[in-house]
């Protein structure tokens, strides 16, 4: 929901700037908002990028850059923490760390899919007493909440 969110603002933004292929480049900024951090800043570069090319003034990119921008921190740093709260509780530091290694092994899916396969790699370590400390070490606040640790 926050990456649609944020699609359908960028969306707003780019009719705003009448950029040339809004749809592409709304749908573009929806998908590229499912890989942490890099996402954000290609969803922004892109676009951007056109109106440089699209127009003969800065003025458009500067705006296009300045509004994306805003809407991909505030979205990004502000809106989505408070809805996920800390139920990620992964290290921001690991977030990227992920993104490289599966990046690298799976390219643009295991960017997609960084997170989601991180998250369950500490669930899975938090519940063995030998990993356990690899996963407080994965963690954000280097403790581990009790719904990751469920053990029959």
């Amino acid at each position: 929901m926050v990456s649609a969110l944020t699609g359908i603002v960028s969306y707003i933004i780019l009719l705003w700037v009448s950029v040339d292929y809004v749809p592409f480049w709304a749908l573009l900024i929806f998908m590229l908002n499912y890989i942490p951090t890099i996402g954000s800043m290609v969803a922004v570069l892109l676009p951007t990028t056109l109106a440089l090319v699209q127009f003969d003034t800065f003025g458009p990119f500067v705006t296009l850059l300045v509004s994306l921008g805003t809407v991909q921190v505030l979205i990004g740093n502000v809106l989505e923490p408070r809805l996920m709260g800390s139920s990620l509780n992964l290290s921001p530091l690991v977030v990227i760390l992920a993104l490289s290694l599966w990046g690298q092994m799976w390219g643009v899916t295991g960017m997609f899919l960084s997170v989601p396969i991180t998250v369950i790699s500490m669930i899975v370590l938090a519940n063995f007493p030998q990993t356990r400390a690899i996963a407080v070490a994965m963690s954000e606040n280097g403790r581990l909440k009790d719904s990751a640790l469920r053990t029959s």
